[in-house]
C-alpha cells in the first residue's frame, strides 16, 4: 500500500501537528495559580499528545499501520481526559496532579515489601532517602479519599464514562475505534489472526495489508488532537477556532467518502455541555 492513497490524512495530520505547535508556543499568563495549574498541565496534556501525533504519522509513512493505532490509542485517550478535566478544571486537575504522589508512593511500598526478591532497584531507590521522606510525608497530607483511591477521578470512573460525561459519541468514538485500537497494543486473538492466512489445507503465516488502519490511525489521531486544541483553544483564548474547524471539516469528509460517517465530536461534546448548563 502506497502511503500517497491517503494524501489528504497525512496532511490534515501534519497541519495539525504544526497547528500544536503554535499553539503550545502561545505562553500567555494565567490569571490565577489554579488557572496557571490547569494551564500547566493542558499543555503538558498538548506536547505528549503532538509528540504521538508525529510518531503515528512517521509509522504509517513506513507502513506500519497497526503499530501506529497502538500510539493513537494513547492520543485518543489523552483528548478525553483533557475534555473531561476541562468540565472542572479547578477540581479535576488538582486531582490528577495529586494522584501522581499516590501512584510514586505506591511503587516504593511495593519494592519495599519486594526487596529482597528485587535487592537492586530497592536499594537504587533507598538511596534517595530524603526524597522519599518528603514523598512520604506528602502522601500522609493528603485527604483519606485522594490517598487511597484507585483512579484519580475516582475507583468508579472509567475512560468511558469520561467519554459518556463529555458527550463525545461513545459508540463510535469508543466503543469501536477506541476498542479496535486497544486490541492491536495486546496479543489477542483477533489480533494475531491477521498475521494468518488459509490457503488450501494450508496456513500461511503473512503480515496483514493494513490499508484501513492508516486511515483510521492518521484519522483519529489527528481528531484527537484537535480535540486537545479546541479545550486549549476555549481555555485560553488562541484564537484559533478557525483553523481548527477547517481541519475538522477536512477529516470529516474524508470519513464521508469513505463510507465511515461524519461525527463530529467537537460539536458533540460542546452540544452535551450546553445541554448540562440549561438543565442546572
Amino acid at each position: 500500500m502506497q502511503s500517497d492513497t491517503y494524501q489528504e490524512l497525512f496532511c490534515i495530520a501534519e497541519e495539525t501537528v504544526s497547528l500544536a505547535d503554535r499553539a503550545l508556543g502561545d505562553e500567555r499568563a494565567a490569571e490565577s495559580v489554579e488557572q496557571q495549574v490547569w494551564w500547566a498541565l493542558l499543555r503538558a496534556f498538548a506536547l505528549k499528545a503532538v509528540t504521538s501525533l508525529r510518531a503515528t504519522v512517521l509509522l504509517c509513512r513506513e507502513g506500519y499501520s497497526e503499530d501506529a493505532a497502538v500510539v493513537a490509542r494513547t492520543i485518543m485517550e489523552i483528548a478525553i481526559v483533557v475534555r473531561y478535566i476541562a468540565a472542572d478544571p479547578q477540581d479535576r486537575s488538582r486531582r490528577f496532579i495529586e494522584h501522581t504522589i499516590v501512584e510514586r508512593q505506591s511503587l516504593v511500598t511495593f519494592l519495599e515489601s519486594a526487596r529482597d526478591r528485587l535487592p537492586r532497584p530497592w536499594q537504587g531507590l533507598a538511596s534517595h532517602a530524603q526524597r522519599l521522606q518528603e514523598l512520604r510525608q506528602h502522601y500522609d497530607e493528603m485527604s483519606g479519599d485522594t490517598r487511597h483511591r484507585y483512579h484519580w477521578a475516582g475507583r468508579d470512573i472509567t475512560l468511558r464514562k469520561m467519554a459518556e460525561a463529555i458527550g463525545l459519541p461513545v459508540l463510535d468514538w469508543y466503543d469501536l475505534i477506541y476498542s479496535l485500537f486497544s486490541k492491536r497494543a495486546h496479543s489477542t486473538p483477533r489480533c494475531m489472526d491477521n498475521y494468518i492466512l488459509v490457503d488450501g489445507q494450508r496456513l500461511i503465516n503473512s503480515l496483514p495489508d493494513r490499508a484501513g488502519m492508516v486511515r483510521d490511525s492518521l484519522g483519529f489521531g489527528s481528531l484527537s488532537m484537535l480535540l486537545v486544541l479546541d479545550t486549549a483553544n476555549d481555555e485560553m483564548r488562541l484564537t484559533l477556532e478557525s483553523e481548527i474547524k477547517g481541519l475538522m471539516e477536512r477529516f470529516r469528509q474524508v470519513r464521508r467518502a469513505a463510507g465511515a460517517g461524519g461525527e463530529n465530536p467537537v460539536s458533540e461534546s460542546r452540544g452535551a455541555s450546553d445541554h448540562a448548563e440549561e438543565s442546572e
